[in-house]
């Protein structure tokens, strides 16, 4: 999470020259189209619902219109449309939870993460990659934006294609949740495909 270029980034390189050994890395190389280049506005961001879990979000797409993220410009710390979406999702776990004694299950979970997408995705381009400590929610509504290399145990997703083998694109307009590499549940799938 840096405001700077990955190629001019002091970070990055000195990061890189350690192995790292993680079982989820996320990786967000952005192109600033809303708010400015600064740490508060650099992804991925990150929030913690009420029952403690750190939910975490890499967006890339463009949010131009959305009621439903409205009311968090004045609660967000920077000025960015992905920022919202992700206190959205956590408004909606967090509602949900609020009902509950127990904590949510992880299909309780995906199926509110999968309303929350619906609920912004019109007239929006939303490719996410959303990661609750236990799943990888992966959203895409662009083509040829956002592509999946899956092997055992393994999955890879990129906006573009980083070797030439076994790459596919993500499905459009379908929220999908992958648990240790392997898919786990599939969403409703909603028409707004976003097309330029």
């Amino acid at each position: 999470k840096e405001p700077v270029s990955a190629v001019d980034s002091a970070y990055l390189k000195t990061r890189l020259t350690d192995r790292i050994k993680e079982d989820i890395l996320l990786a967000h190389i952005r192109k600033a189209s809303v708010g400015n280049l600064s740490y508060i506005n650099s992804h991925p961001f990150a929030i913690r619902d009420v029952r403690d879990r750190l939910w975490t979000l890499i967006h890339n797409g463009t949010i131009f219109e959305s009621a439903e993220l409205e009311p968090y410009k004045s609660r967000q710390k920077g000025s960015t449309d992905s920022e919202r979406i992700l206190y959205y999702l956590v408004d909606q776990i967090n509602a949900r939870q609020a009902v509950r004694q127990t904590p949510l299950s992880p299909k309780a979970r995906f199926s509110i993460v999968d309303e929350a997408v619906r609920a912004v995705v019109p007239g929006n381009k939303v490719n996410l990659l959303i990661y609750d400590g236990e799943l990888l929610y992966v959203h895409c509504n662009h083509r040829k934006s956002l592509y999946l290399r899956q092997e055992p145990g393994t999955l890879v997703v990129s906006t573009t294609p980083l070797t030439q083998d076994h790459w596919t694109e993500a499905p459009l307009n379908t929220v999908l949740a992958y648990r240790q590499g392997e898919r786990v549940y599939t969403g409703i799938p909603h028409r707004f495909e976003y097309v330029k």
